[in-house]
């Protein structure tokens, strides 16, 4: 993408779980277009919310994307997403739920500015 042109392009580094990444991508253009952020910045700032996102924090985020909502209750009737949930210190409302580690939010880098 940069050979061709582009300022920025933001890559995961390994294969990464579908719904932290469709979490991660809707954070991501959120800061960049409703908060003027930079490619880098907003990925950092989204990355640190996806890492701090309680399981209380996560449904408010879904009841206002309906449509990611929805395919994420599809996936998880077909068990197409991981058992995840069931990690010990995963959920609660006093701390980071699922998405806390690494694995989730640590893959991607912006190359570029």
């Amino acid at each position: 993408m940069i050979i061709a042109g582009a300022a920025c392009a933001v890559a995961s580094l390994w294969p990464v779980d579908d719904a932290a990444t469709a979490m991660l991508m809707i954070r991501l253009y959120d800061e960049i277009l409703q908060n003027g952020q930079s490619p880098p910045t907003a990925l950092r700032r989204a990355q640190l919310w996806l890492r701090d996102l309680s399981d209380t924090a996560e449904a408010d985020f879904l009841s206002k994307h309906p449509a990611v909502a929805a395919e994420f209750r599809r996936r998880a009737k077909t068990r197409e997403l991981p058992g995840e949930r069931s990690r010990p210190g995963a959920g609660g409302d006093g701390g980071p739920g699922i998405y806390g580690h690494p694995e989730y939010w640590a893959a991607f880098v912006a190359v570029g500015t």
